[in-house]
């Protein structure tokens, strides 16, 4: 039988630093610095030091830890790799996945998914990683997100990590090392109390969102340039039907009937940028989206 075990980097890592304030966007972070060093854990075979099943955990509170109550769009996510070493040609699969979480919050609470991607990354060294993936976050959600490593014949993996101060906890996760269930880090780390891993939420927030789905109604293209289009199939017997245009401070810019099914929107006026719109029949809202005008 194959042994493992939790072991320690040995690896010397670059520091590097990053600004957390991109596009007038918000970073939601339990890390008081963005700089890994050397020092992550991983559940790996104690002989070969391949990386085993990891699961890797942050949860955010926006309500509580980040005083965030109004909508919050995430457009991105980030983490940082503090090493992957031998990854296939073909690219290592690394899961990236986020939830809300009920009441109970973690590490005993059930979580309910709400987006994930999956990437295929190259062998590295103090990287940091932004992944465009895009989830709308209502006030009072709990949010967790996971760094999800399989299984390897040959591959290091190690999340990047410091010592430095932290606002929460981190959890893991593995079958193979026998942590079937969320366990906090700092009890499964003897030795290593100080790992504190780097793993950010990227976005703004908008304009009070409530998403219903509608057959048939589109807006298109998008990203636009100069006008766009909105088809729907309401009946004007149940009310005017608008849409509303808004900046990403949540400042209403345009706001037009739509009398037609078909509706062109001219958006010249516009600067290039990402903005949200609504739509609504009778004031209420029955669509909202992002919108970026190129």
């Amino acid at each position: 039988m194959k042994k493992t075990k939790l072991i320690a980097s040995i690896i010397s890592i670059i520091i590097f630093g990053y600004s957390n304030n991109i596009n007038s966007q918000t970073l939601i972070t339990h890390s008081s610095s963005q700089t890994p060093v050397d020092g992550s854990i991983a559940c790996m075979s104690s002989a070969l030091l391949i990386t085993n099943d990891n699961r890797y955990y942050r949860e955010f509170d926006f309500a509580n830890d980040f005083g965030i109550s109004s909508p919050f769009e995430i457009d991105s996510v980030q983490f940082a790799i503090e090493v992957l070493f031998r990854a296939p040609t073909s690219g290592f699969p690394v899961g990236v996945n986020l939830y809300t979480v009920d009441a109970q919050g973690l590490p005993l609470g059930t979580l309910t998914p709400l987006a994930d991607t999956t990437l295929f990354l190259n062998d590295q060294l103090q990287s940091f990683i932004s992944v465009p993936l895009e989830a709308t976050i209502n006030p009072g959600d709990v949010v967790v997100m996971e760094i999800n490593i399989p299984n390897s014949d040959s591959v290091i993996f190690l999340i990047g990590s410091n010592p430095d101060g932290q606002f929460d906890v981190g959890y893991l996760s593995s079958d193979t090392c026998g942590y079937s269930s969320i366990t906090e880090l700092g009890q499964i780390a003897t030795g290593f109390p100080n790992m504190h891993m780097i793993m950010n939420l990227k976005g703004s927030t908008g304009v009070n969102i409530k998403e219903i789905e509608q057959g048939n109604l589109l807006v298109y293209p998008n990203p636009a340039k100069n006008q766009f289009n909105v088809s729907h199939n309401f009946s004007e017997q149940n009310g005017n039907v608008m849409i509303n245009i808004f900046d990403v401070t949540g400042q209403k810019i345009m706001s037009k009937q739509l009398n037609n099914t078909e509706t062109t929107i001219n958006t010249r006026e516009l600067k290039t940028g990402i903005y949200i719109y609504n739509i609504s029949q009778n004031n209420v809202i029955v669509k909202t989206n992002k919108l970026i005008i190129q």
